[in-house]
C-alpha cells in the first residue's frame, strides 16, 4: 500500500475475520428455513431426513461460529505482531476482547494506518491519535 496507509491489508483481513461469526449465524438461519420448508412440503419421511440434515447444519454452523470467533481473536497487530485482542488466556473467554479499541500490547488504535481510521474514530479524534502516535519515539 502507500506510505499513508501502511496497514491497509492487515485491517482488511481483520474486517473479514469480524464477518465470519455473523456469516455462520446467517447460514444457520438460511438452512433452518430451507429445511423447514422442505419438511413441510414433502411429508413425514422426508421431513425426518430434513430435520436430521437441519441438525447437522446447525452443528456445522455452531462449529463455524466458534472457529470464526477464535480466528478473529487470533488476529495479530500489524505494529507489534502480537495478538491484538488477547493479553491473557482469560481474554478469549470474555467478550471484552471483541470490543478492544487499542492493541493490548503496543496501544495501536484500531484501524490506524488505513482508510477506515477516520470513519471509525471521527476526524477530530483521529487527528489527536495520529499526533499522539507520531510524537512517540
Amino acid at each position: 500500500m502507500t506510505e499513508r496507509y501502511p496497514y491497509q491489508k492487515n485491517w482488511e483481513d481483520l474486517r473479514f475475520r469480524q464477518a465470519l461469526p455473523f456469516l455462520a449465524i446467517f447460514l444457520w438461519i438460511f438452512f433452518l428455513f430451507v429445511f423447514a420448508v422442505v419438511g413441510t412440503l414433502v411429508g413425514t419421511v422426508t421431513g425426518t431426513i430434513s430435520r436430521a440434515l437441519g441438525l447437522s447444519f446447525f452443528g456445522l454452523s455452531a462449529a463455524l461460529l466458534i472457529f470464526g470467533s477464535l480466528y478473529f481473536l487470533a488476529w495479530k497487530c500489524p505494529d507489534c505482531k502480537k495478538y491484538y485482542f488477547v493479553e491473557t488466556g482469560l481474554d478469549v473467554l470474555s467478550k471484552k476482547g471483541f470490543y478492544a479499541k487499542y492493541c493490548k500490547h503496543c496501544s495501536l488504535p484500531r484501524y490506524f494506518g488505513s482508510t477506515y481510521f477516520e470513519d471509525h474514530w471521527g476526524s477530530k479524534k483521529a487527528g489527536e491519535l495520529i499526533a499522539a502516535r507520531n510524537s512517540k519515539p
